[in-house]
């Protein structure tokens, strides 16, 4: 449950997008955020993207004031790594790349 915590985290970047706009943009936002990440990466700070950061949207609202018109996407985590926390241990088990994708010609 941390990560309804946000990992303990002493900031988190909550990010949101105006209704108006299509779902198109989502891309866009998430190299924002992967580019965010690399930069906090490279000022020796550690994130986390969570999509459990906007699980409760009416009490996020309500407590930040954000109006209706946005949607709320996602949440970073910063801080600085506990590189001793269980989580920063685990090794995920990936898919191969020829197991996933298929190639055209």
């Amino acid at each position: 449950m941390k990560g309804y915590r946000y990992f303990d985290a002493p900031a988190l970047l909550l990010i949101t997008m105006d209704k108006i706009l299509s779902r198109d943009y989502l891309l866009d936002i998430g190299c924002a955020i992967q580019t965010f990440c690399h930069a906090a990466y490279y000022l020796g700070l550690g994130t986390c993207v969570q999509n459990q950061a906007v699980n409760y949207e009416d009490a996020i609202r309500e407590i930040l004031g954000i109006p209706l018109n946005k949607y709320l996407v996602a949440g970073v985590a910063v801080g600085y790594a506990d590189e001793n926390a269980p989580a920063n241990k685990v090794q995920a088990i990936r898919a191969r790349l020829e197991d996933i994708c298929e190639w055209y010609e």
